[in-house]
């Protein structure tokens, strides 16, 4: 009975957590949604509820043969089975949610466009560096190292970045600080 509605409440707390990740993840694939996730916890509540979907799943069948042939040790393997998915998906969220911690960049994709944004001003020549930090899921801090055209004066180099800095942030609100710095 407790198996039963352990497993209820924890197929409907996967499916909530499925909706909720597949509104944030959008048309990206399962991994690279994980990946690139700058929020952990749709996807740590997601593997969490699928671990202990999972450890219901394995667990009955081991109670189950241990109450029919009175033999311990189908529990116990089924004990294990569930400690092995647990610390998989342990080692699967350290990984993913260790580079947060640390001070990620943002995303390729996302440092690219930036790039291509930048450069398509008509005073800028080129971007040398960038730099970025994912401060929070809904704050990066971006840093350009931007060369300008040579004949530009620098009331028009400040026209320049303030008007890069609002595409880039029209594109993507969530760089919340840029620094364009002349190279």
């Amino acid at each position: 009975m407790v198996l039963a509605v352990s497993f209820l409440f924890n197929t409907f707390s996967l499916i909530t957590a499925d909706r909720a990740f597949n509104r944030q993840r959008k048309e990206d694939e399962f991994w690279e949604a994980v990946k690139e996730s700058k929020d952990p916890t749709t996807f740590v509540v997601l593997l969490e509820d699928a671990a202990g979907l999972l450890g219901v799943l394995v667990a009955f069948p081991g109670i189950l043969l241990d109450n029919l042939f009175k033999n311990g040790i189908y529990d116990g393997i089924a004990s294990l089975v569930i400690g092995v998915i647990l610390i998989a998906v342990s080692v699967l969220l350290v990984k993913e949610s260790r580079s947060l911690l640390m001070g990620e960049p943002a995303g390729k994709k996302a440092l690219a466009e930036i790039i291509k944004i930048t450069e398509s001003d008509p005073a800028v020549s080129k971007v040398l560096k960038h730099y970025s930090m994912c401060m929070a899921p809904e704050e990066v801090v971006l840093q350009l190292r931007t060369v300008f055209k040579d004949d530009l004066t620098t009331k028009q180099i400040t026209a320049a970045i303030e008007r890069v800095e609002k595409q880039i942030q029209e594109k993507f609100p969530r760089v919340k600080q840029i620094f364009i710095e002349p190279a």
